[in-house]
């Protein structure tokens, strides 16, 4: 066994160079091959045609997304200014700045979304 260390890993696993089959390995590199091919067949003719990419939206939901999500984005983006312009420097949070500019980003960035949608320019 320790001699077997020092060899090739295709000698290790086939001995070919003396023409018999490995003792730990019992099929040669021809049976071995045939294993190989029948078994990328078996995976390539149980394969399943892959099915076409859909939409979980409705296409006719696309504009109406779009102007309940845009206008909801200009409302809290609006209220965003009115806090910014109305509160001093002392009052401001910067957690409720955060929250607010996320949620008027999200519901604008998908309201976009929609709206390219409906118009027929695929994103």
């Amino acid at each position: 066994m320790v001699k077997s260390m020092n060899r090739p890993f295709n000698s290790i696993l086939f001995d070919s160079h003396l023409n018999h089959r490995h003792p730990l390995f019992p099929i040669s590199w021809i049976h071995f091959s045939v294993l190989r091919f029948v078994t990328f067949l078996l995976v390539v003719y149980t394969m399943q045609a892959p099915k076409g990419i859909a939409s979980p939206v409705p296409i006719s939901w696309y504009p109406t997304l779009s102007v309940l999500m845009l206008a909801i984005g200009l409302v809290i983006t609006a209220s965003f200014f009115i806090y910014e312009a109305t509160s001093s420097r002392r009052n401001r949070s910067l957690a409720k700045e955060l929250f607010t500019g996320a949620v008027a980003s999200i519901f604008l960035g998908f309201g976009s979304l929609f709206l390219l949608l409906s118009c027929g320019i695929y994103v």
